[in-house]
Formats: C-alpha cells, structure tokens, sequence
C-alpha cells in the first residue's frame, strides 16, 4: 500500500510547534534563573538586615550596662556592617548593567536594599556617636537622569575607598528612587543638585574631585 505524502504545510506546522517548545523552554529557564538570582540578592538584604538588628540590640547593651560592653567590638561590628552592604551594593550593581535581573525584580531588590542601607548607616552612626569611633561616614546622593558628574563622583569614592578601608564608609543613595526615606533624607538635607556628598553629617553641593574630597576627609 502506498503511503500519503503529506502536505509541506504540515512539516511547517511540526516545526513551529518544535520551534514554540524550545522557546517556551528557553523562557521558562530563564525566568527560573532570574528567580533563583533574586533570591539569592534577596537572601543577602535579610542576612545585612539580621546584622543590623544584632548591631541595635548590641547598642541597648551598651547603654544599658553603662558601656561595659566593649566599643572595641562595636566597631569591629561597624566595619563588618560596612563590608556587607557593600559587597551587596557591587552585587545589584553588576545586575543592573548586566540585566541578569529582570526590571522588576531588580527595582523590588533595590528598594529593600536601599531601605536597608539607610538603616545600617543610621546604626552606624549610632555606633560612632556612641563610641566615638573616627571612621567617616558618606552619604552619596546620586540621579540617573540628572546628573553629568556621578560617574566620576563615583570614581573618586572607590578611590578613597581603597585607600582608607574601613575607615570610611559610603551609601549611595538612588534619588530617583521614589520611596518615602529617600525622599525624607533629599529634603532634610536640601538636596538639589547631583552628585550631593554629606560627609559626617555635613553637605558638600557638586562634584568633589580627589583633591577636594581629600582635604574634606583630611587625607590631602
């Protein structure tokens, strides 16, 4: 018995349908990925933010015994919180320009990140009031839309970074971040103009190259 020749348009018909499977395959594993990155990123905002109640919790003992807990350890503790949160900046950093995230997830990420990072500098400073530590700490406000220096601003504080260590601590702050605490620091601390460093609690307006921020953290 002679068989049938089928139709070419069912060959083609076969073929979209193997082409639809493979592509849907290819979404689905790279949604899975995407997930499994962002519970990772999210995994390490809980552990900084479990370090940081450990840090408030060590503070009330301090105030409560009378400064019989160690100062030594809370500032061992404050270079430790620093370490983290930017190891977990550099982390969302290398998503953002890679796009191994997906937008959404990476601007849910950043908003938990950036909720994080405020508390840890707030704890921090806590930390050096407390135990009159002479670390210093940045505030870098930061926009991407507004802003022609940051790149550069961004430069020299990786460049004091390296040199001074653990001796001064940085949180960039995304001002187009429409969050209410980022929102509150760029009004309490008059921010207009980008890049905005607030170093140890006072603002510097504009670009700081390495001289200029050198002489403010008393290295020039």
């Amino acid at each position: 018995m002679v068989q049938s020749k089928r139709p070419v348009s069912f060959y083609l018909f076969i073929a979209f349908i193997a082409s639809f499977i493979v592509f849907s395959s290819g979404v689905g594993i790279g949604l899975f990925i995407d997930e499994l990155k962002s519970a990772s990123v999210s995994s390490s905002i809980t552990d900084l933010q479990n370090s940081i109640v450990d840090a408030e919790l060590e503070l009330l003992m301090f105030d409560y015994f009378g400064g019989n807990v160690s100062c030594n350890y809370l500032i061992l503790k404050s270079e430790e919180l620093g370490e983290q949160s930017s190891k977990l900046g550099e982390r969302l950093d290398i998503f953002e320009r890679s796009n191994q995230i997906n937008e959404e997830g990476y601007l849910t990420l950043k908003e938990d990140y950036t909720r994080v990072l405020i508390k840890d500098w707030l704890t921090l400073e806590d930390i050096k009031k407390s135990c009159e530590a002479n670390y210093s700490t940045i505030l870098y406000f930061y926009s991407n839309t507004r802003c022609f220096q940051c790149e550069n601003q961004a430069y020299v504080l990786n460049y004091y970074k390296n040199m001074l260590k653990s001796n001064v601590l940085i949180f960039a702050i995304d001002s187009d971040m429409n969050i209410s605490i980022v929102k509150m620091l760029v009004y309490n601390y008059g921010i207009n103009t980008y890049p905005s460093l607030v170093v140890d609690g006072v603002l510097n307006t504009g670009y700081q190259n390495i001289t200029i921020l050198g002489k403010t953290l008393g290295v020039q």
